[in-house]
Formats: structure tokens, C-alpha cells, sequence
């Protein structure tokens, strides 16, 4: 086998290695379950925001609030804050209508900063609960990450054979030729 074969084999192997690596620790961190509550009150047609860092994983967000009560629950990406904040655009990732106590369930497409914000359509204020929970769980863009690098390294160390393969048999044909 050729030198130029060899070294590409060693790293088609090392990129094996290294998204095998990946993968472990992928496997060794999944994700565990999160339960975060908060207690506030909410006016009477006022906003409660919170920012959290998201992962790829499903939550469930817990709202308890009066029987009559009446808002909704927006979640803005980072994108979307930013619209927010400088555009005065409202265009939140998840919208969510609320009437009284409420369980929604979300899965953010990316990780990130989140804004997860409640709005009150409600004429008097409010004591507002929420509990925010996060399932436990793989997260796929990490474990989509680690195959694709073991397949890269797959598919090095493969071209790299086949190549020393070719090479060598025609330097055998050429010796038998002589």
C-alpha cells in the first residue's frame, strides 16, 4: 500500500475514533429530567417573560392560573426576540391561546435562548404558577453529529483500501509483465 493510502487510512480510523468518542459522551449525557417552578403575580392585562437555554428535547409547560382566566403563551427563538426587542415585530416560534389552567407541550427546533412569554388578556390580576419540565431524553442533533463524523471516517478509511487495493495489484501486474 501506497503512503498516501496509509495516511488516509490512519485518518479515516482517527475520525472513526473520534465520532465514536462523540457518540459515547452523547450517550453518557442524555439529557435528564428539569423541573424549574416559578410563583408571580400577573396584572390585569400585563406580561411575564422568562429567558431559559433550550435543548432539542420535549418540555411541558404548566400554567395555573383562575378558571376565567384568559391570555396566551408565546415562545420566541433568539431571532425572535430580537424582531421583538428592535422591530417591535411579534412573531413567536409557538403560540399557545390560553383559557384557565393550561399543560402545553413544545419542541424547540433548535438549541438556544428562548424567551417564553405569558400575556393577560384578564381584567384583574392574577397569582400565576408554572412549572416548566423537561423530559429526558437523546438529544438528535448531537447523535445525528456523531454518525455523520463515524461515516466520514468510514467512508475515508474505505476509499483509502480500495485505493492501496488498486495500487498495489497494479504494481503486482507490472512486475509480472517485466
Amino acid at each position: 500500500m501506497k503512503v498516501p493510502f496509509k495516511l488516509l487510512l490512519r485518518l479515516g480510523i482517527l475520525v472513526m475514533a473520534v465520532g465514536t468518542a462523540i457518540l459515547g459522551a452523547v450517550l453518557v449525557t442524555t439529557a435528564f429530567p428539569l423541573t424549574v417552578s416559578l410563583q408571580t403575580q400577573l396584572n390585569a392585562f400585563g406580561e411575564e417573560g422568562d429567558i431559559r437555554y433550550l435543548n432539542v428535547r420535549d418540555y411541558e409547560l404548566r400554567i395555573l392560573v383562575p378558571m376565567n382566566f384568559t391570555g396566551s403563551l408565546s415562545i420566541y427563538d433568539y431571532g425572535g426576540m430580537q424582531r421583538l426587542w428592535d422591530l417591535n415585530q411579534d412573531v413567536p416560534q409557538m403560540y399557545f391561546a390560553l383559557t384557565g389552567p393550561s399543560i402545553e407541550d413544545f419542541r424547540p427546533s433548535h438549541r438556544g435562548f428562548y424567551l417564553i412569554l405569558l400575556r393577560s388578556d384578564y381584567n384583574d390580576s392574577v397569582n400565576l404558577q408554572t412549572s416548566f419540565v423537561g423530559f429526558s431524553g437523546m438529544e438528535p442533533d448531537s447523535f445525528n453529529d456523531s454518525v455523520l463524523i463515524i461515516s466520514c471516517g468510514v467512508a475515508l478509511s474505505v476509499v483509502a483500501g480500495v485505493g492501496g487495493w488498486l495500487a498495489d495489484r497494479r504494481v503486482h501486474r507490472l512486475e509480472r509483465l517485466r
